[in-house]
């Protein structure tokens, strides 16, 4: 059964902390088998990135059904001193 990774996308992202991470994830290049890599965020709309690129999310927040991940990826950002990330989580939690 393949395994699945969701990544909080928030405002300004640091796309390089779990950029590594992620590309070892989806090819399963050291870890024998590929995981599934979904990126989670408030809203469908497009998230930038602290590295300036726009990184579409596959799912919000409120679709994210906790027993169907095996692992939740929270890179930091400048979201992160704005409390952006807990706000997520703190959304997540009251679904």
């Amino acid at each position: 059964m393949t395994r699945t990774a969701h990544v909080l996308l928030i405002d300004q992202v640091a796309d390089w902390k779990a950029g590594h991470l992620l590309a070892e994830l989806n090819t399963g290049r050291f870890i024998e088998e590929p995981w599934k890599v979904v990126s989670v965020a408030a809203s469908d709309q497009p998230v930038s990135t602290m590295g300036g690129l726009r990184w579409l999310p596959d799912i919000t927040i409120a679709d994210l059904d906790p027993t169907k991940s095996d692992l939740l990826i929270m890179p930091g950002g400048v979201g992160c001193n704005r409390g952006e990330r807990k706000r997520l989580l703190n959304l997540q939690n009251s679904s």
